[in-house]
């Protein structure tokens, strides 16, 4: 938008939507992806607008942002110090965020953590157990479509995570009939 000054989150949804349409001009994307980093704090976080201070929010939509582009381009220093964030505000409750935990916080993080490669089990099951634990009787979260929707992608991302890490069999042979 002409006129209008650039901020992380809205570069993060941009890019999002370019990668969504199949776009793929360099060029273009190599100026919103060099705007994210060269704006990433010292803590490895983003905040609404350059120099603003870091947040779970705004730095788990520019983790998801840089990891679709993560194989374009060499940013796993970024995606690194935003993971290594992104922990730093994981609370006693499972969830993420300030305090006091927020359900579209705890879903954002999981969500990223896991796109990014970087999430591991023990802080991704305690978010877990937060967001399923804060459903309301209805279903929802908070009553919230946004909170809820959230809620159900980092459930169902979480899920796609899942590994076996072994297999056993009862019975070393099977039983002729």
């Amino acid at each position: 938008i002409a006129g209008r000054q650039s901020d992380p989150s809205t570069t993060s949804l941009a890019l999002h939507a370019l990668k969504a349409a199949n776009y793929s001009d360099t060029t273009i994307l190599y100026q919103a992806v060099s705007y994210l980093t060269s704006n990433q704090n010292s803590d490895g976080g983003w905040g609404f607008y350059a120099g603003d201070g870091s947040n779970a929010y705004v730095t788990s939509m520019v983790l998801r942002a840089l990891s679709s582009y993560n194989s374009l381009f060499l940013l796993q220093d970024s995606i690194s110090k935003a993971s290594s964030y992104l922990l730093t505000k994981q609370n006693t409750d499972g969830g993420f965020g300030s305090s006091p935990s927020t359900i579209y916080e705890t879903a954002l993080s999981v969500i990223s953590l896991i796109e990014s490669g970087q999430g591991s089990a023990l802080p991704l099951q305690n978010a877990i157990n937060y967001i399923t634990s804060t459903q309301s009787s209805n279903g929802s979260w908070s009553d919230d479509p946004y909170s809820t929707a959230l809620a159900l992608q980092a459930l169902a991302a979480a899920r796609a995570n899942l590994a076996v890490s072994s297999i056993s069999l009862s019975k070393s042979m099977p039983a002729r009939l």
